[in-house]
């Protein structure tokens, strides 16, 4: 029977599914799966990904000043995207990066005391 309809059988499923993947490492998934019509990609690094041959084929990283990052999203034609900024230094504009998310200043100061967010010293 199908059991994977069932929600009393999925902390099973979620199991067996688990010790399965934890049997080769993601190289060897992909491997596996390289010449198989299936769904299934490899979860690169950062650097793995501004490497990767499909990535660079459709340019989607640029590098700004040195610094190797996402290139505009969507392209168009006629109208292509451009960076217009070099990138900000990592830890120098928590405020302005969270302050999106609601998180006040003394929340973000205490994530940068806590190391959770890194600060930039100059």
């Amino acid at each position: 029977p199908n059991h994977r309809n069932n929600p009393k059988h999925w902390t099973r499923l979620i199991t067996e599914i688990q010790t399965a993947f934890f049997t080769k490492t993601r190289d060897q998934w992909a491997e596996v799966f390289n010449n198989v019509d299936a769904c299934v990609s490899r979860i690169l690094s950062l650097t793995e990904a501004t490497q990767n041959h499909h990535l660079t084929a459709r340019k989607t990283y640029v590098e700004v000043d040195g610094i190797t990052q996402p290139a505009p999203a969507p392209r168009f034609s006629r109208t292509p995207g451009e960076i217009s900024r070099p990138p900000t230094e990592t830890g120098s504009d928590n405020q302005t990066a969270l302050s999106g998310w609601n998180l006040g200043k003394k929340e973000i100061a205490r994530l940068e005391e806590n190391g959770v967010l890194l600060v930039k010293h100059d």
